[in-house]
């Protein structure tokens, strides 16, 4: 009897752990509903250099304000941009100025030319919001955007950057394209126009059409930026779009569309968010607790930086102050600067420098009090502030944490 309450105590400390990590990491927004903005939708004209033109839908939020982030979305094969409207609204409601090209629809389309219209279309946007006359008028950001993609929209989104300079790249279940977006993946680091930015990869599990080992995982391999990769369970090639298609051209999902329609808006908000706005609450989403914790997805991280050790266990008795130490170090190719934002009520003894140098460890000092006869548990985050050593916007990591438990001298 002794023994099971011994394990019955263990127990509970460690599920009264996991809720108050839970806790520490609590949302206020959940990006996975509609954003708090009311959605209008028009259409406009593009013309291509070649003076060939085509049509895009763009959908946008009035009262959002002016100066909003624009996003462009790439739509997959045969599957016109009307099929994402669910997406698109989902986006324009949290502020976002989403313009989605209706080119490259054609059975045999060039992935390169469409690349190429995705970034032609986020140029037009900004004109026609520098335009006094034009409905859009002032709503876009003059330096502020994003590329968005589904299955042969996801590769083209990666072969964009070769001529474009997005803030953010996302793809729902990229597919490889000629020319090669597994090759533009691998050049990003090198390139001169999409440079030291993370990205953020979403898949389904039962995606038979671009099954991620053939896609998605050589692309997200190729790569030596900061990275994530968000695998949903159960989710399929056809669950990112707005609604059901016929079973003749679509795979099949072991979970509802709604589903992965929300950890897809979940998770697309999330690090537009923290991109944009430098969001604590959608840092978590995406890096932190909140995005481990989801039972539906399977994680996997190039965050551009680590913390040694990941976590600490010291013993202490209620009322000691105790002090340790830890490093802090980037693993990707660019500098950046974090803020440290602590969980508890524990002190960083240590000041933060300008910019940590790639592969330059920083040490980190902390001191705590153990405070009660369970265990204390203090988290500490480190998120990018958005700054490069040169001044110029960086967001290069996806930041990580560290936890340290202290534990009562004798608790057992």
């Amino acid at each position: 009897m002794l023994m099971y309450n011994a394990a019955m105590t263990r127990f509970l400390y460690r599920a009264a752990g996991l809720l108050l990590v839970s806790a520490c990491f609590a949302q206020a927004a959940d990006y996975g509903r509609r954003g708090p903005y009311a959605v209008q939708q028009t259409a406009i004209d593009i013309t291509r250099a070649d003076q060939t033109r085509f049509s895009a839908l763009v959908f946008y939020a009035p009262d959002a304000g002016p100066g909003r982030p624009v996003v462009c979305f790439g739509h997959g094969f045969l599957s016109p941009p009307s099929l994402y409207t669910v997406t698109l609204r989902h986006l324009a409601s949290w502020g976002y100025l989403v313009v989605a090209p209706q080119s490259a629809l054609e059975l045999f389309p060039d992935h390169d030319a469409y690349a190429r219209d995705l970034v032609s279309a986020i140029e037009e946007v900004r004109r026609a919001s520098a335009s006094p006359w034009h409905l859009l008028y002032g709503l876009a950001s003059p330096d502020s955007e994003a590329v968005v993609g589904h299955s042969m929209g996801g590769g083209a989104a990666i072969l964009s950057t070769r001529y474009g300079r997005p803030d953010a790249v996302v793809t729902l279940a990229a597919a490889e394209t000629r020319p090669s977006a597994i090759r533009a993946a691998a050049d990003i680091a090198t390139s001169t126009g999409f440079d030291g930015t993370a990205m953020l990869f979403i898949t389904g599990r039962r995606d038979t059409i671009t099954p991620s080992p053939r896609h998605t995982q050589p692309m997200f391999e190729a790569m030596n930026i900061a990275r994530a990769w968000a695998d949903i369970r159960g989710g399929s090639h056809c669950g990112f779009v707005g609604f059901p298609l016929p079973d003749a051209v679509c795979d099949d999902a072991l979970i509802p569309l709604a589903w992965q329609l929300n950890r897809t808006h979940r998770l697309l908000t999330a690090f537009l968010e923290f991109r944009f706005q430098a969001s604590a609450e959608a840092w978590d989403d995406m890096w932190g607790a909140g995005a481990v914790m989801d039972p539906l997805l399977t994680w996997r991280y190039a965050r551009g930086v680590e913390v040694e050790p990941p976590s600490t266990v010291i013993e202490a008795r209620v009322g000691e102050t105790v002090e340790y130490s830890f490093t802090l170090r980037t693993t990707g190719t660019v500098g950046d600067t974090y803020r440290i934002e602590l969980e508890s009520n524990a002190e960083i003894l240590t000041r933060l420098p300008a910019s940590v140098t790639p592969g330059g460890p920083v040490g980190f000092r902390i001191r705590a009090v153990k405070s009660s006869v369970v265990r204390d548990y203090i988290l500490i985050r480190f998120i990018p502030d958005g700054a490069a050593a040169d001044g110029e916007p960086a967001l290069s990591t996806g930041g990580t944490w560290h936890r340290t438990e202290l534990v009562l001298i004798g608790d057992r």
